[in-house]
């Protein structure tokens, strides 16, 4: 049984503004120990990405820990007059499934001040098993939006993203099956890309 999350791309859309950066980053969890992440901004700030080296884990039996994580967060810096927020995630890897196995991959975005204020529910897309090939999915996302404020009153803006993979099926008094979920595409990447939307502020 395998399943991988290596990447995670944010995508902004044609209407960007002049300067996009992202900065102290850090990141903590099963999911991504020390060393095992990094990220790259594209040169016209219209996307950056995240790539996970080890997002893998092993269950060998039903009792075993069956959700992998990571939390990453930064600080957004923008052009004074410009706010965003993520509207929509494409995931994408590979996955194999035994027949009655769901995959999940998921994702929570904190805008603003995480660990304030209300908490989102995590969103999900799901693979059903009998499937062993690569995988597209999408699934809708309404974050905050960042603050929109004057040059004179901006500050940084940060951003919490977590990340999730599990597999079922989620069955109350189902038994799990056991298997390995990791990176196990030919170039061992798995990417979520993160579609960012713009607008210039009042």
């Amino acid at each position: 049984m395998l399943f991988g999350l290596s990447g995670l791309v944010l995508a902004a859309a044609a209407l960007t503004p002049q300067a996009f950066d992202i900065t102290n980053v850090s990141y903590a969890g099963p999911g991504c120990p020390a060393g095992s992440v990094a990220y790259d901004i594209a040169p016209d700030n219209a996307a950056f990405t995240f790539l996970f080296s080890q997002f893998t884990f092993e269950t060998t039996s039903p009792n075993s820990s069956l959700a992998l994580s990571c939390r990453i967060t930064m600080t957004t810096n923008y052009t004074p007059g410009w706010s965003f927020q993520i509207t929509s995630i494409i995931h994408r890897g590979f996955a194999q499934l035994e027949a009655g196995t769901i995959a999940r991959v998921g994702h929570m975005v904190l805008m603003n001040n995480p660990g304030r204020g209300r908490i989102p529910m995590p969103q999900w897309s799901t693979i059903t098993g009998p499937y062993a090939a690569d995988f597209q999915v999408a699934a809708r996302s309404a974050s905050e939006w960042s603050p929109c404020v004057a040059a004179r009153d901006f500050k940084p803006s940060p951003v919490q993203i977590n990340s999730y993979l599990d597999f079922g099926p989620f069955v109350p008094g189902m038994p799990r099956g056991r298997g390995f979920i990791g990176i196990d595409s030919l170039d061992g990447t798995l990417s979520s890309e993160y579609q960012v939307q713009w607008r210039r502020c009042p």
